[in-house]
């Protein structure tokens, strides 16, 4: 991290550190990485695959957007997405619990987003902005999917009961 990059001129904190890279924090890191990679791919082909233009023209029974009319990919796309954000959530609550029970809360706060001291007015690190922006993106992932289903099977259930 930023604030700590003294701490790894120290030679045996380099060299436990080297070691661990070597052992298994390069197969990790390349493994992460792919995924991550793969689901950026995955969302960007649900993105442009997603109907939405029939989210927009809901007034027309003809044009009624239901959830049962999607593709596979489309809602095996969703669960992914979700299953994905769900997970980075998770994780980034579990480091932050974790904190918390060391260090209390307003300490855990600082040391989460990597914050140099404990004032109000200081800058946040590049971390600590890159975690923020993981927790806005996440949580409206999971959001905005949750709205669609929502939304999809309340149109799903009005069409049956008007056919009944």
């Amino acid at each position: 991290t930023e604030h700590r990059s003294a701490f790894i001129l120290n030679a045996v904190i380099y060299e436990v550190l080297s070691e661990k890279w070597a052992m298994y924090g390069q197969k990790l890191f390349m493994c992460w990485f792919v995924l991550h990679l793969i689901y950026c791919m995955l969302l960007t082909m649900w993105c442009l695959r997603f109907p939405f233009h029939h989210q927009l023209d809901t007034d027309t029974d003809s044009d009624a957007f239901m959830f049962s009319s999607l593709s596979l990919f489309i809602k095996c796309g969703m669960v992914i997405i979700s299953v994905k954000a769900l997970t980075m959530i998770a994780m980034e609550m579990c480091e932050f619990y974790a904190l918390v029970k060391e260090h209390k809360c307003k300490r855990a706060w600082y040391i989460y987003f990597e914050k140099g001291n404990n004032s109000i007015l200081s800058i946040l690190s590049v971390t600590g902005i890159f975690k923020i922006i993981a927790w806005i993106t996440n949580t409206f992932c999971v959001l905005l999917i949750t709205f669609l289903v929502l939304r999809m099977y309340s149109d799903d259930e009005h069409s049956t009961m008007r056919v009944d």
